[in-house]
């Protein structure tokens, strides 16, 4: 039951807070979510999503890398749809850019052949664990390992967030079945799904 209560306050915070990371102007802001896919090690899928579009660096006033290197490409004030080959497991943070007038569906498509495998899920990377305040993105992103600080994200099974995710029916999740070639899934159906169930910020209890 506590596992439970747990998941569901992490699935609550998950999915309703975003941040802008900075205005690009009127009506523009840039915001971000990270996508994970997991199945067997080393298996190649292909996968669409949208992301921010990338222009030549000027160097007026678009900034420097810590170290001082000024980056060849920074992001543009459009999005663009990517479609690449990754390996597996694959996690990324992405970068797009929200109209309001206008606003884009951020998705993800996965294709694959002989698959049975292959788990994905969709979700916003400037969030917490509800009770240790670690960032959502340190559970799933092995590479970057876990600090100090976040302690408890270590015992957490990415397996069985997945799991839970599709015990609750959550939209953002994919799983491959034998025969599958290709799934898709869009944010834009989390509001409702959050509404349906009760899982949101506001309602969890503290």
């Amino acid at each position: 039951m506590k596992t439970r209560i747990f998941f569901a306050a992490f699935i609550a915070v998950s999915f309703v807070v975003t941040s802008a990371c900075d205005i690009v102007g009127g009506d523009y802001m840039v915001y971000d979510y990270c996508i994970y896919i997991t199945g067997d090690t080393g298996r190649t899928v292909q996968i669409s999503y949208l992301e921010r579009g990338l222009v030549k660096n000027t160097g007026h006033g678009q900034g420097s890398y810590s170290d001082g290197t000024i980056p060849e490409y920074v992001g543009g004030d459009d999005n663009v749809v990517i479609a690449e080959a990754v390996t597996l497991p694959f996690f990324k943070e992405i970068n797009y850019v929200s109209n309001r007038q206008d606003e884009q569906d951020r998705f993800l498509e996965i294709a694959s052949t002989n698959d049975s495998t292959t788990k994905a899920i969709m979700f916003h990377s400037d969030v917490v664990l509800a009770d240790t305040f670690c960032d959502v993105a340190d559970a799933f992103n092995t590479s970057y390992g876990v600090s100090d600080e976040c302690a408890y994200c270590k015992s957490l099974s990415t397996d069985s967030i997945l799991n839970y995710l599709k015990a609750v029916k959550y939209p953002c999740y994919i799983e491959f079945s034998q025969g599958d070639t290709q799934k898709r899934v869009s944010l834009s159906g989390v509001g409702k799904w959050m509404r349906e169930t009760g899982l949101y910020f506001d309602n969890t209890k503290h």
